[in-house]
Parts: C-alpha cells; structure tokens; sequence
C-alpha cells in the first residue's frame, strides 16, 4: 500500500471520527477547560539550559510498521520521559491507524495533574499527535 492510499485511508476515517462528534459540547467543554500547560516556556526553558529541547511521543504502532509496542504501559513511559528532561509529550490519539487512545491524552493529564501534588516540578505540556483536519477535533483534545 502506498503512503497516498494510507493517507487518504486515514482521511477518509477521521472524516467518519468527525461526523459522529458534538462539535458544539466539545466547544463548551473547551472554554470551560482549565488553562492549557505553557509550551513555548517549557521549550525555552530547555533551549537555554544545557540539554536541548526534546519532545518525547508516546507512540504504540505505525501504519507502515504495524505494532511497535505491543505490551508498553504508557504512563511509565511517559514519567521516564519527564524524570529524564522531556520539555513536553506527545500523545498518538488516533485509534485505527496507530492504536492510540484520546483518553491516554486525559488519563495522562489527571495523573500528572496527582502526581504534581506531590512533586515540585513542572507539569509537562501535552500534544495531541493526530490527523487534524476539523476545528471540532482541536476542541476535543482541549
């Protein structure tokens, strides 16, 4: 299968994804989401220290390479991750293609957000890593 008809196979898909979505309530929920993690503070702060910016992915399969992780607990990885200077996260969220999850985004938040109770550093910036190709798809990772 060639990258286009991949492409076009995930398009298709996402349009599906969207279809099936409360645009309005994933805007509402949005607005009323507590404030976004700074990313551009958390890049800078690594950039003018002594270790580049890293943006570590969270990442369990490829449509190209099929499963690259069969059994990977996502969370620990993601706590390596920061323990070892990730400046920020970045969450594979689309289900049929790369066997991502949404609520790997939310779970890994809420575990962050306990966890910071806790501990005195920072909380990691968090992406969204997916085809985004409709406002309502950005609501929602919000």
């Amino acid at each position: 299968m060639t990258m286009t008809n991949i492409l076009a196979k995930i398009i298709e898909q996402k349009k599906l994804e969207i279809a099936a979505l409360d645009a309005q309530a994933l805007r509402r929920a949005a607005e009323s989401a507590p404030a976004p993690r700074d990313f551009l503070a958390a890049i800078k702060r690594r950039r003018f220290g002594t270790h580049p910016s890293l943006i570590a992915e969270l990442k369990r399969a490829s449509p190209s390479k099929g499963i690259l992780a069969p059994h990977l607990d996502l969370f620990q990885v993601a706590d390596i991750y920061t323990q070892n200077g990730a400046s920020a996260i970045s969450v594979l969220t689309d289900e049929k293609f790369f066997k991502g999850k949404l609520e790997t985004l939310h779970q890994l938040r809420i575990m962050q957000s306990r966890s910071e109770a806790e501990r005195t550093n920072h909380q990691l910036p968090l992406l969204r890593k997916d085809f985004i190709i409709d406002e309502s798809q950005i609501y929602e990772a919000r």
